[in-house]
């Protein structure tokens, strides 16, 4: 569920981006970066919105 001012007309981008990051290898994307901490992790703004 998005945030009470999250505009409607973007929540169909929102899901996709969703559904491709529920399918993708997460550990293995991170080990290109090298790196397993959370603070490192480079989609961190991602997840924070």
């Amino acid at each position: 569920k998005m945030g009470p001012h999250f505009p409607e007309s973007l929540y169909w981008i929102v899901a996709d981006i969703s559904q491709v990051l529920e399918k993708a290898d997460i550990s293995s994307i991170l080990k290109e970066f090298k790196t397993t901490r959370w603070d490192e992790d480079p989609v961190i703004h991602f997840y924070e919105t």
